[in-house]
């Protein structure tokens, strides 16, 4: 038998193996060196990168120290005839040195240390004035603007009471400075004054600006604030009647007090009025004309005024009179325009009317104007056309109640009592005290035979406006449901109703 024979293994296979393993461990030990050398020279650059920059910032800050540490030079306001007097640019020969001479106090007596309250009050009397229809308005703007700057060094503000940190927030409101002005009127809150000029001022601008939000807020804060001020309790019924979402229920109970507010500037009293046209309160209309005619300075929003109470006295003559000349001298003024267009429609001149009612801008935030177009077109006999009208009112202001009786009044005449009460209850809702309103729900009711509905419709009218009696008396749907004796005693003030709080009102809010 033959052996196989196993061939004869090699041993520099081994060999090689042993080599191959020896290079790849170097190999591999050459490359964590490599990495641990370049790991730390980078270590040690970001090291020397944050060194310096510690260095750097130490260097910043040092310098900011001695900044803040080294007294600022005094700031002295200097007569006229010293500014022509400044010192030469050019550089002059080093005279002997000589004891400095004491400081100076400035022109006007106030001394270069550091600025106390008193200080700061006595330079606010003279940079402001009281205002004709705010607290205060600006006398001398350069001088109020560095005054400003001045009192508002952290050397000198966190010195200052909490009174003179509210008019510095009313002066830097006055200037817009608006930043500044908060931050003021936060100190001042701090050291427990509160900063109702910065409300007002401020409050005021942002209603004229159409940031209706920001005004509002700032003007509740103004009347929670001083609840009893007649500028809060405006300022306050301004922004509730401000579009697109006016409350004129709240904006009424507001100007009930207005109206017997004591010591009102021809301002206040001027924005008072344009109130009570907004809200169609004649009789505070004729209270405020009254005034008006007894105050300084009243100009052309009194004649306005004026002309708008002579056409609800039916002096259309008067009202027209006055109009033409307030047109001439502001040919694009709305409201204006608006009135000389009632008081046309009034003279039955239709088409002037129609034309000054169709050159007011249609994207004006006013439903007034669509409201008397809407006028307009009944009168005309248009009714389609009065309700296309009436309904853009509505679409600028929901809540704008004449339009509602408006419709509730041609709902009326197609007998459709349903859709008229429905209306009616829109515009009672929006306006509480709209006497008109109330008597036509009274008649609505009446045609239906509702006679409980219709007396209490009918006496919440009449304690309103008493004169609304004779009205009723000669209206026959009221006269077949109730005798003499009945409506007389519907009209009795005894049986007048308390206001309510209109729905939605908060507790403690202007609506109470």
């Amino acid at each position: 038998m033959f052996t196989a024979t196993r061939p004869p293994r090699s041993a520099g296979a081994i060999e090689r193996l042993y080599v191959l393993w020896l290079v790849s461990t170097l190999v591999l030990l050459m490359l964590v060196v490599a990495l641990a050398v370049f790991g730390a020279s980078v270590v040690e650059r970001q090291g020397r990168a944050l060194r310096e920059l510690a260095a750097r910032q130490g260097a910043v800050e040092q310098q900011l120290a001695r900044r803040v540490a080294a007294p600022p030079a005094p700031q002295r306001e200097l007569a006229p005839q010293t500014e022509a007097a400044a010192p030469s640019p050019v550089t002059v020969p080093s005279a002997p040195a000589r004891e400095a001479p004491p400081p100076r106090a400035d022109a006007a007596g106030e001394p270069p240390a550091a600025l106390t309250s008193s200080v700061v009050d006595a330079r606010l009397d003279r940079v402001l004035r009281p205002g004709r229809d705010q607290l205060y308005e600006l006398v001398d703007e350069r001088a109020a603007r560095e005054l400003l700057a001045q009192a508002t060094l952290p050397e000198h503000s966190a010195a200052l009471s909490g009174a003179v940190h509210a008019r510095l927030a009313a002066l830097a409101a006055l200037l817009r400075d608006d930043a500044l002005a908060e931050l003021l009127a936060f100190g001042a809150e701090e050291r427990g004054t509160p900063p109702v000029a910065f409300l007002q001022i401020v409050g005021r601008r942002r209603l004229l600006e159409g940031r209706v939000e920001e005004a509002r807020a700032l003007a509740f804060q103004l009347w929670q604030l001083t609840p009893r001020s007649p500028a809060a309790q405006l300022l306050a019924a301004e922004a509730l009647m401000a579009p697109p979402e006016t409350a004129p229920a709240e904006a009424d109970s507001l100007l009930d007090q207005l109206a017997h507010a004591p010591r009102l500037s021809a301002g206040e009293l001027g924005r008072l009025g344009q109130l009570a046209v907004r809200l169609e309160r004649w009789d505070v209309l004729r209270r405020v004309v009254a005034d008006l005619a007894e105050v300084d300075g009243a100009s052309g929003e009194f004649d306005l005024l004026r002309a708008i109470a002579a056409i609800h006295e039916r002096k259309n003559v008067e009202a027209l009179a006055i109009l033409e000349y307030l047109r001439e001298q502001n040919p694009a003024d709305y409201d204006v325009n608006l009135w000389r267009a009632v008081a046309l429609l009034n003279a039955r001149s239709f088409e002037a009317a129609r034309q000054t009612l169709e050159a007011l801008p249609p994207d004006a935030p006013r439903p007034e104007g669509w409201y008397w177009r809407g006028i307009l077109a009944l009168r005309r006999g248009d009714a389609d056309g009065a309700a296309r009208f009436l309904q853009a009112a509505l679409t600028v202001d929901a809540r704008y109640a004449p339009a509602y009786e408006a419709l509730a009044a041609q709902a009326l005449e197609r007998q459709d009592v349903t859709a008229a009460v429905q209306h009616l209850d829109l515009a009672t809702r929006a306006a509480p005290r709209r006497a008109s309103a109330y008597f036509l729900l009274s008649l609505a009711f009446a045609k239906s035979s509702r006679k409980d509905d219709a007396a209490a419709a009918l006496r919440q009218a009449l304690a309103l406006d008493v004169d609304l009696l004779a009205t009723a008396r000669a209206t026959e749907v009221l006269t077949r449901l109730f005798s003499e004796d009945e409506l007389a005693a519907l009209a009795t003030p005894a049986s007048a109703p308390a206001t309510t709080v209109p729905a939605g009102a908060a507790p403690g809010g202007p609506a109470q």
